[in-house]
């Protein structure tokens, strides 16, 4: 192989170098963040899962509350709980 051949294939070996370190730069890049997006994810579905279990808390103490509150209204002559308003 002749010199100006060898370099010129020494040029290209170097850019395809360069290109692959990008790439696997950019593949690094990529794997961090969608680790960061997958503990994300994890903290936001704990959260929705703590949210939904005191809103169903709070839904059985109204419940409570309200059949409280039916037993302690006079009852109608037609049986149903009166209205006190």
């Amino acid at each position: 192989m002749d010199k100006p051949a060898a370099n010129l294939k020494l040029v290209h070996l170097r850019k395809v170098d360069m290109q692959d370190e990008q790439l696997l730069n950019r593949l690094a890049s990529l794997k961090k963040e969608f680790e960061t997006g997958q503990t994300r994810l994890r903290e936001l579905e704990a959260e929705i899962a703590y949210v939904r279990e005191t809103m169903l808390r709070i839904s059985g103490a109204i419940q409570v509350l309200e059949e409280l509150a039916g037993e302690n209204q006079p009852a109608a002559p037609d049986g149903k709980v009166a209205a006190t308003r």
